[in-house]
């Protein structure tokens, strides 16, 4: 997948943010434009508990997503290579994977790697337990790792890839069938109100020189004037396209 490109519309105002701080967002998953697939068969609605960066790699423009993810056609799509996001070790997007609130109170983050949606074909099919039991003898239980990787068929135009993180507490029991310490995911104590509504990641180094932004098919001339001044400031690598729908939308 290396060099392949993914995209990302957005703002004008949120480009100017991620030129300045080289850092991408990453959402709560209870926070994001479909309102259900944050639900679990077992516990309901978990999606306090993940976080997801969204891009497509539908080459070709989308009214649609120029639509739902932008001002009126005025935003931004940004183009960049895979691997987007800078990488540490062993492919891990996370170099602390530890997450400290204002309270003081501590989560562990785990990086589920950058994969494709998958479509529901049926609209009764596509909810998740929330834990699997990876293993019955040593009663290691995890977290299932299609949540937040499964939408229901109507979204399927969207063509979607997503980073994925989760957050949770360890809880290191004894198990007394087989003798051993385990670790099993604890989150009573992870209510939505103790987690922050996003993360930022920094953008790999190699991806933010390669970056191609298009210009919504309704942006003005002084919008185009705001975006060449960012990119002089921030990235003047970056390359500036004007939208193939610039004669096609009203």
């Amino acid at each position: 997948m290396k060099n392949s490109l993914f995209f990302h519309y957005t703002s004008i105002e949120t480009l100017a943010l991620i030129l300045e701080s080289r850092q991408i967002k990453f959402s709560r998953l209870d926070r994001v434009n479909d309102l259900t697939e944050a639900e679990t068969k077992d516990f309901g609605n978990m999606g306090h508990l993940y976080y997801v960066s969204c891009w497509t790699n539908q080459k070709n423009e989308s009214i649609p997503f120029w639509n739902m993810y932008t001002n009126r056609m005025k935003g931004i799509r940004l183009e960049l290579p895979f691997p987007i996001l800078m990488e540490y070790q062993d492919n891990n997007i996370i170099e602390n994977s530890t997450y400290t609130n204002k309270n003081g109170e501590s989560f562990l983050l785990s990086y589920d790697g950058f994969n494709r949606v998958l479509y529901s074909k049926s609209d009764d099919n596509y909810l998740q337990n929330l834990y699997v039991n990876q293993d019955d003898l040593s009663k290691l239980y995890e977290f299932n790792p299609n949540i937040g990787l499964i939408k229901k068929g109507v979204w399927k135009f969207e063509s979607e890839w997503r980073y994925k993180i989760k957050v949770f507490n360890l809880k290191r029991e004894f198990d007394k069938e087989s003798g051993h310490h385990v670790s099993r995911p604890y989150t009573s104590s992870l209510s939505s109100g103790k987690l922050p509504n996003e993360l930022y990641f920094k953008i790999n180094s190699s991806a933010f020189n390669k970056m191609k932004i298009r210009l919504g098919p309704r942006t003005t001339l002084a919008e185009k004037l705001i975006v060449e001044a960012l990119i002089s400031k921030f990235n003047t690598n970056a390359i500036i396209e004007i939208s193939e729908l610039d004669k096609v939308v009203r």
